[in-house]
């Protein structure tokens, strides 16, 4: 399943912080989940020259009632994500 994060939402993008959260109404499911970042949107709204246009992270929900925290950090030339508590 595909989850497609746009920066142009209804909220401000302030100091790297974007409110994400799954899709009003959508249930956790155990699966493998695919969440699209349109980088791209945020580096130009901050008029800074990024080398990559968008970012996906990959990961696996093995257990649906557990809490899954993926925060992806993000420079004008690299990202890393983890699993956060």
């Amino acid at each position: 399943m595909t989850i497609r994060f746009d920066p142009r939402g209804p909220y401000e993008v302030e100091e790297r912080d974007v409110p994400f959260a799954r899709p009003a109404g959508m249930e956790l499911q155990a699966r493998i989940y695919r969440v699209h970042f349109e980088t791209n949107v945020y580096f130009e709204r901050n008029r800074v020259e990024g080398l990559y246009p968008y970012v996906q992270i990959v990961f696996t929900v093995s257990d649906k009632e557990q809490h899954y925290h993926i925060p992806l950090l993000l420079t004008a030339n690299g990202y890393t994500t983890y699993r956060g508590s």
